[in-house]
């Protein structure tokens, strides 16, 4: 069981910045700024009032009551590090990757109070970009490729215990090719299976049917260590894959595209248009052609699977958001401790 450091802040009244209505989409728009400036990639909502976050300087936090108050904490980790990974899988128990060497997957089951370290690896190329569950107790995590093999974890059991996925399961990446630690969100599930998406060199999607992860060709742009998929998101047989150039921001071609068998095939949308790279992507609960996708900067909004887009906040810069289970509420956040709250209409 790890010490924390003792370093709480509460925040009750957080500073709320705008409050308006972006009246073409049917949402309200609350943005706030934590009082502890840390840059938040990792987002877990568990319900529309309850939400966690993963940041910079080995803090977590979490709110309640729906960004009324925000409570954020530390884990001893021995030296400052990145929480890029976050899960939620019930009203207890909180999971958080960090990057870069050693990689640790911390877990805890009474609200965040105890963490225990459920996973360590010290290879000095380990850097774990992302950690999703399936259910329960079914979930993956995904490292950057150790000994030319791309190190996948698997476990069935809550995240109490990982077991890397063998190598000769996984199909070998390319020299340059690797995962973005971007927003917590290139894998994803499907009905047929979990998919991971890499970037650099290639822009593939990992697919496993059970068969092991088999890779696939996408038609998003590679070539270039800070090209590729940065984001993913999955609902029913849509997939939605984006991502673009980190040093060419505002290009937007082969940037984005959809899949509507599960993976199988992508075809390019909204080819040349905006937005640009694309940091997080995630479907609108029970709408099925529902996107909301964050550019470095912007906010855009999609109602037909990425084919067109209407920009809502031109200036806002987040790096991650995620729905609530209703669909009523998307939390978003970013650098500087800054965090946005969406109120869809129903």
């Amino acid at each position: 069981m790890l010490r924390k450091m003792i370093r709480k802040i509460i925040c009750i009244g957080l500073i709320l910045i705008t409050n308006h209505i972006a009246t073409a989409q049917s949402f309200t728009m609350q943005h706030f700024t934590l009082p502890k400036s840390i840059s938040i990639r990792a987002l877990a909502v568990l319900n529309d009032s309850v939400c966690w976050l993963g940041g910079s300087n080995s803090t977590f936090g979490y709110t309640t009551d729906a960004g009324i108050t925000w409570t954020t904490d530390s884990i001893a980790t021995g030296k400052l590090t990145d929480f890029r990974s976050i899960a939620v899988i019930n009203d207890s128990t909180i999971l958080l990757a960090n990057i870069g060497s050693p990689a640790r997957i911390y877990r805890s089951s009474d609200y965040g109070k105890h963490f225990t370290v459920v996973y360590e690896n010290n290879h000095s190329d380990v850097f774990i970009d992302a950690l999703s569950f399936k259910n329960n107790s079914e979930g993956y995590a995904v490292s950057d490729p150790v000994n030319q093999c791309i190190l996948i974890l698997h476990t069935i059991d809550g995240g109490n215990t990982w077991q890397p996925v063998p190598c000769n399961s996984i199909t070998t990446p390319d020299a340059g090719e690797a995962f973005f630690a971007a927003s917590n969100s290139n894998i994803i599930y499907t009905d047929n299976g979990v998919h991971i998406l890499s970037g650099g060199n290639r822009s593939r999607i990992f697919s496993n049917h059970g068969k092991g992860f088999i890779a696939y060709d996408t038609p998003v742009i590679r070539g270039a260590p800070m090209h590729g998929i940065y984001t993913a998101c999955a609902q029913n047989q849509n997939i939605f894959i984006g991502g673009g150039d980190y040093n060419n921001k505002s290009y937007n071609h082969c940037n984005k595209a959809v899949s509507n068998n599960g993976g199988i095939s992508f075809k390019l949308v909204a080819n040349g248009k905006p937005p640009g790279i694309i940091s997080c992507a995630q479907y609108v609960p029970h709408k099925s052609k529902n996107l909301l996708a964050l550019s470095l900067p912007g906010i855009y909004y999609s109602k037909n699977n990425g084919t067109s887009w209407k920009l809502i906040d031109a200036q806002a810069n987040y790096y991650t958001c995620r729905f609530s289970p209703s669909g009523k509420v998307c939390y978003l956040a970013g650098p500087k401790g800054n965090i946005a709250i969406l109120w869809f209409k129903q």
